[in-house]
């Protein structure tokens, strides 16, 4: 078995050896080398500022294709390897099942869209899409995987009444104002 007794240094061969059947070791002694990465194989991305190896961490930038993003974190050389691998995966918007209030939404079944990708969602009678007054209204897919517009349906309420001639309408309308309450 081999290890290194400086942390700042790596083997560049196996961790253990054994001796076989014919008096010989099962593969040649390991030195002890400063730690060193290669450049890895990204695939949908290209490395920005490429090198032959990096040192001990060193930060490697790299950037993806059109259509794809980088996984989160900053991939640095360490004594294992790159601390994390760094990675390109497709953008894409996730529509999660269950909502509350909604009615339907086409295409039906499906939940990942990729960029530019639509759908159709159409809220319950009394519910609308968050942040419009709409019941039914075609979202798209950005370009980073974002909804252009939150598809949420939220329960309708009516604002409440700011008329100069009534006294207090604040505390007056406080209380419930779902769609089909009547205040006196």
């Amino acid at each position: 078995m081999y290890e290194c007794t400086s942390p700042r240094k790596m083997l560049d061969g196996a961790e253990s050896i054994h001796c076989t059947k014919d008096g010989t070791w099962s593969v040649s002694v390991p030195n002890c080398i400063d730690i060193k990465c290669l450049p890895p194989q990204i695939l949908f991305g290209t490395i920005i500022e490429p090198q032959e190896e990096y040192q001990e961490n060193e930060l490697i930038k790299y950037a993806c294709d059109k259509g794809y993003k980088a996984t989160p974190g900053t991939p640095k050389c360490t004594k294992n390897g790159w601390s994390i691998k760094p990675e390109c995966e497709e953008v894409t918007c996730v529509l999660q099942f269950g909502i509350p209030g909604v009615h339907s939404t086409s295409p039906s079944g499906k939940n990942i869209f990729k960029p530019e990708e639509s759908l159709t969602l159409t809220c319950r009678k009394d519910h609308w899409i968050l942040g419009t007054r709409l019941n039914s209204q075609i979202i798209k897919c950005k370009d980073n995987g974002e909804w252009e517009r939150s598809p949420i349906c939220n329960e309708i309420t009516c604002n409440v009444i700011n008329d100069e001639n009534l006294a207090h309408p604040f505390y007056y309308f406080s209380g419930d104002k779902k769609l089909g309450v009547t205040k006196f």
